[in-house]
């Protein structure tokens, strides 16, 4: 059938070439029939060798072509009924790699070609093809697939059919396959584009108009057809001649503004008021701005109006505002300052000296006196507050309070503000301000916080000590009137006697007991800034050691000791000694049976503050059930240990009571860590 179709002086060489392997070159077959077509389009005759070098450099230059292009091609038999049969479809060296394959990797078919396409492609891709057929148009489709790889690429098919010119009807479809994924996207990025700088350019409030060179129309928003409707009275119109719409009185400023835009190819504004009917004065900013093209030519006149009358308004109030500015700063104990931001200059009014000892007069010019006053530990969050107002267009006031040195040494607080003045183009130009001085203010504040925390912790210790009353003392007491009034009602064998006084003197213990543990309490509450001295860390956990090393040993506990970062620290030694001997002790009385008992103590300085952490890995605590219990009064969690439940409570009290805090991590049969931080 490929051979009736042929030019007839291509005939025989066809045949000599290709033998009796037509099935296996087939693509060299259609090859020659497009040779074919152009020997019968230019009435070739003659006997024109097409050689097998001819056939494979066409061929290589085909399949190179189709590999920049990225563009494939395929044949389809019409023949072939099975839709599985590898003999239904061909595909080009490309068209495999389109798809995700190298030449020649696998057998193409129909159903094969269709597993690559999503199922929700199947429907467009057959309507294409009925199109194709019913109307004898070129088949067009464009449909994803899923590559080798699982990605997702769109691709765009076209195909037409052959016919047999014997019998009239199409024996094959030929078409081309092209990735067009990138471009899709592309489209759909400029699409997205487009809408949203139409979003922007509508939802903005400055008016745009675009004009063509001669100054008409192309396009407008509806912030400028209002603008131009409260002005002029007039719509806008695109085709209209914009200077047209100009007042009389006006278009000369217009027309020269225009001109010298598109001839100088730079921007060109001014400024200009307008009275609108109802009486009100309105300011507007007005600019030029060419569009060019590639070759710098003005293709175009962007126009942007910007309303600036409340700006306008603004900046005479600030005008108004210096004047009394001047006033100000004899009438007040704040200091005024001004912060030119081009200049990068400041100026401070003249009682700066007065409140905080330096000369106002000296430090007017150079910007780092505004800097080196403020105390280190404030100085960074301070600018980086300063500067994110800057940066924020639409900030306009900033305050914070913080710590300066004063001229003399000390140190003071102030509370610090000003305004921040911006340009026509929201840039900051100078900042404001006025700086108070709280120091004493601060203190009060500082005095009352701390007289808050400790009536809170009063309180708690109230809340405590009602516990022991309530619960601690009332049972030992009601045991011992108990048993006196079986005494003094009763006639009492000797035996009773005895044992009613075995039963008082417990009851005595117990009371004695709980009085001694209230005194040790009330002990640690006393007054302790007298007793301070300094206390090296690796020299208190000897002295611990040595007195319990028969324990450690029996135990076999390991210790490791890192005190490398700071090895002492003025506090309280005896409370030291006590809250790392009950730390300690916890860790040995509460080790997992059949592990080597470790306790990590290590030093740390964490944002000026002590930091000692006493990690072990033992029993641990359920902390989700129990965790707000673990530094209660007589509160126990593992009840096969003797203990009375004080040591971690009176760690905790006198951890407070050096000025620190404690907490906790721990998990059952995983270790806890517990964690001081102390000041220096």
């Amino acid at each position: 059938m490929f051979r009736n179709s042929l030019n007839p002086h291509l005939k025989t060489q066809l045949s000599a070439f290709l033998g009796d392997k037509t099935k296996q070159t087939e693509p060299y077959v259609n090859l020659f029939r497009a040779i074919s077509q152009i020997y019968d389009k230019f009435g070739i005759t003659g006997d024109h060798l097409v050689d097998e070098k001819t056939v494979l450099h066409c061929k290589t230059h085909l399949d190179a072509s189709q590999r920049i292009g990225k563009t494939g091609s395929w044949e389809m038999d019409l023949s072939v009924d099975d839709s599985s049969d590898p003999n239904g479809l061909k595909w080009s060296n490309e068209a495999y790699r389109i798809f995700g394959y190298e030449p020649g990797e696998v057998e193409v078919s129909l159903d094969f070609f269709f597993k690559h396409i999503p199922s929700g492609d199947h429907r467009i891709i057959n309507r294409a093809y009925e199109e194709a057929v019913t109307s004898g148009t070129i088949y067009q489709v464009e449909h994803r697939i899923i590559r080798s790889d699982l990605s997702v690429r769109i691709l765009m098919e076209r195909g037409e059919f052959l016919v047999d010119p014997e019998s009239g009807l199409p024996y094959k479809m030929i078409g081309t396959v092209q990735d067009i994924t990138e471009r899709k996207e592309n489209e759909s990025e400029l699409k997205a584009a487009k809408a949203n700088l139409q979003s922007i350019i509508e939802n903005t409030d400055t008016a745009y108009i675009l004009l063509d060179v001669n100054a008409n129309i192309i396009s407008f928003n509806q912030v400028a057809k209002l603008i131009v409707m409260t002005t002029v009275g007039r719509e806008l119109v695109v085709g209209e001649n914009y200077i047209q719409l100009i007042l009389a009185d006006r278009r000369e400023k217009v027309q020269k503004h225009i001109q010298d835009a598109i001839s100088k190819g730079i921007e060109s504004n001014y400024k200009t008021c307008f009275v609108i009917p109802n009486g009100e004065t309105r300011w507007f900013d007005i600019k030029y701005i060419p569009v060019k093209g590639e070759a710098n030519q003005v293709l175009s006149l962007s126009l942007a109006v910007n309303d600036i009358t409340e700006r306008k308004a603004s900046e005479d109030k600030l005008k108004l505002f210096n004047e009394r500015y001047e006033l100000m700063t004899r009438a007040t104990n704040d200091v005024l300052w001004d912060w030119d931001l081009v200049n990068d200059t400041i100026y401070r009014s003249a009682n700066y000296h007065q409140l905080f000892g330096y000369n106002a007069s000296e430090t007017n010019v150079y910007i780092e006196s505004l800097i080196d006053p403020i105390h280190p530990d404030d100085k960074t969050k301070i600018l980086q507050s300063v500067l994110e107002k800057i940066q924020d267009p639409f900030a306009t006031y900033w305050e914070a309070e913080y710590r300066i040195f004063k001229n003399n040494g000390e140190t003071a607080v102030v509370k610090d503000n000003g305004y921040i003045v911006r340009n026509e183009d929201k840039k900051p130009v100078r900042i404001v301000g006025a700086m108070h001085d709280i120091t004493n203010s601060h203190a009060a504040e500082l005095e009352r916080e701390r007289i808050t925390r400790d009536l809170i912790r009063q309180n708690k210790d109230l809340e405590q000590f009602a516990y022991i009353v309530s619960h601690n003392l009332r049972a030992p007491v009601a045991n011992i009137r108990g048993f006196a009034e079986l005494m003094s009602t009763m006639s009492l064998t000797k035996e009773e006697l005895d044992q009613i006084l075995k039963g008082i003197n417990v009851s005595v213990k117990n009371l004695d007991g709980v009085i001694q543990d209230l005194n040790t309490i009330l002990q640690v509450k006393r007054e302790v800034n007298e007793k301070r001295e300094v206390v090296k860390f690796t020299r208190l956990v000897k002295d611990i050691l040595i007195g319990i090393n028969d324990q450690v040993k029996r135990e076999r506990v390991k210790f490791n000791l890192d005190f490398a970062e700071i090895s002492q620290v003025f506090s309280v030694k005896s409370y030291l000694h006590s809250i790392f001997y009950n730390l300690i002790s916890n860790s040995i009385k509460y080790k997992r049976p059949d592990h080597l008992t470790v306790i990590n103590i290590k030093s740390q300085i964490l944002e000026n503050k002590v930091v000692l952490t006493f990690e072990d890995n033992g029993l641990g605590i359920d902390l989700k059930s129990k965790g707000d219990q673990v530094f209660g009064l007589y509160k126990r969690f593992h009840h096969n240990m003797e203990g009375k439940g004080m040591g971690l409570f009176m760690v905790k009290t006198q951890v407070e009571a050096i000025g620190g805090k404690i907490s906790i991590e721990s998990e059952v049969n995983k270790g806890t860590k517990f964690s001081i931080e102390l000041s220096q």
